[in-house]
C-alpha cells in the first residue's frame, strides 16, 4: 500500500447541518474501517512515515477541523469504542476552560455562529480535551481560525502562539497544522516549516501518497453516508492509479 487516506470531518451530531455527519453514519464508517483491518494512525505515527522512520501500512488518518463540542459528545465515544486514534485541529482562543457536556447539550446550527453572543460554548473545553487526550491528538488550526490568505504579523503570531499553547496543554510537540478555510500563502508556509511544523494539511481533495510533499497534504472530505460510502472511498483512494485518475477527472490536481 502506497497511500494513506486522510479523512476530514468537522461536525458529528444528530441534527442535519452543514459539514456534518450523524453519529449513526459516523459509527458505520469507523466500524467498517475496523472490519476492513485499517490501522488508525496517530499524528506521530503518520509523521514517522513522512520522515521515513516507519514503514507505511494499511491505515487511515482521521482528522477533525475546529474542535467542535460535538466531537467530544458524539464522535469521541465512537472512536473510543473502536480504539480509533484521531487528530483534532483546534483554535485555542475559541475554547472554554471549563465544562464537561453530555448529549443533552444542544449545539447551535453552524450558520448561526456569527450571531452567537458566546461562541466558545460550541467548542471542546480544556477539561474535555484532557479527557480525550489518551486517544486524540490536538494540533494547530491557528488561535482564532484566522484566514491566511497573505502573511501578516497576526498570522505569524497565531502560528507561533498556537503551537506553544498546545504544547503547554498537552506536554507533547505540536507538529501539524491545518489551514483554516484552506486559505494559505507561500510566506506563511515557509514560516510554518521554520517553526517546526512537519505536516501541513489542506482541504484539497486527494490522498497522501508515499514520499509526496508533507507541507501540502490532501484530504478526503467525509459525507453523511454509511458503510458503502467508506468502502468505495477506501477502494478508490488506496489504489494509486484510480485515485490519480479520479483527481484528474475532477480537476483537483
Amino acid at each position: 500500500m502506497k497511500n494513506i487516506p486522510v479523512l476530514m470531518y468537522h461536525h458529528v451530531k444528530p441534527n442535519k447541518d452543514m459539514v456534518s455527519i450523524t453519529p449513526k453514519n459516523f459509527e458505520e464508517q469507523i466500524s467498517t474501517l475496523n472490519k476492513m483491518k485499517f490501522h488508525f494512525y496517530s499524528i506521530d505515527e503518520f509523521i514517522d512515515v513522512i520522515n521515513g522512520t516507519a514503514k507505511i501500512k494499511k491505515g487511515v488518518l482521521i482528522t477533525f477541523d475546529d474542535g467542535f463540542v460535538d466531537n467530544w459528545i458524539w464522535a469521541y465515544p465512537i472512536l473510543k469504542k473502536y480504539n480509533a486514534k484521531a487528530t483534532i485541529f483546534i483554535t485555542p482562543k475559541r475554547m472554554p476552560k471549563h465544562g464537561i457536556r453530555d448529549d443533552s447539550f444542544k449545539p447551535a446550527p453552524h450558520r448561526s455562529f456569527a450571531r452567537l453572543p458566546d461562541i466558545s460554548q460550541e467548542f471542546i473545553s480544556l477539561e474535555e480535551m484532557q479527557l480525550m487526550s489518551e486517544l486524540i491528538d490536538f494540533q494547530s488550526h491557528t488561535m482564532t481560525h484566522l484566514r491566511c490568505t497573505q502573511q501578516t504579523n497576526q498570522t505569524k503570531a497565531e502560528i507561533k502562539e498556537s503551537k506553544l499553547y498546545i504544547e503547554q496543554l498537552t506536554n507533547k510537540p505540536c507538529k501539524a497544522f491545518a489551514w483554516p478555510y484552506g486559505d494559505n500563502n507561500q510566506e506563511d508556509l515557509q514560516y510554518l516549516a521554520k517553526q517546526g511544523y512537519q505536516a501541513i494539511f489542506t482541504i484539497k481533495t486527494g490522498t497522501y501518497r508515499y514520499n509526496s510533499n508533507p507541507l501540502d497534504i490532501k484530504r478526503i472530505e467525509m459525507k453523511d453516508k454509511g458503510k458503502n460510502f467508506i468502502k468505495s472511498r477506501m477502494f478508490l483512494y488506496t489504489t494509486p492509479i484510480l485515485s490519480q485518475l479520479y483527481a484528474f477527472i475532477k480537476g483537483k490536481i
